[in-house]
């Protein structure tokens, strides 16, 4: 039987804020399989970015965006890696940043695949711009 997802983080690292975990912290959790769509570094990033751990899910999306050849899924990685990044600028209180993330996302998911095979919802997709690092 497979172990559960772990938890995210007590405090997501928020630069300038919090304290950056340890070099390595999480490469155990890069683990890319077929279909990606449900593999770990992609199932457990979903869930830590749902808990507004924005930098922990970038760290582990990275690893699904590198494995993947270009085309629509790669963009939807690729996308979700700048909302992550937009809503990380924005709990840093870089607003105009996560601005111009959010618009990069949004001309990137014109081309990418449908949200919805990778278990995205809209709130993944659309979150408030003004929330903190835990989604409040």
């Amino acid at each position: 039987m497979d172990s559960p997802d772990p938890e995210p983080p007590r405090t997501p690292y928020v630069p300038g804020v919090t304290e950056r975990p340890p070099e390595g912290a999480f490469d155990h959790l890069k683990i890319v399989t077929d279909p990606v769509q449900r593999c770990p570094a992609w199932r457990v990033g979903l869930k830590f970015h749902r808990a507004g751990c924005f930098w922990e899910a970038h760290e582990l999306w990275e690893a699904v965006w590198t494995s993947l050849p270009d085309g629509p899924d790669r963009r939807l990685v690729r996308a979700m890696i700048q909302i992550a990044n937009a809503r990380l600028k924005t709990a840093m209180g870089r607003g105009k940043a996560a601005a111009l993330l959010r618009a990069d996302a949004a001309r990137t998911l014109e081309t990418a695949s449908d949200p919805t095979e990778w278990g995205l919802e809209h709130m993944d997709l659309h979150g408030a711009p003004s929330t903190d690092a835990r989604g409040t």
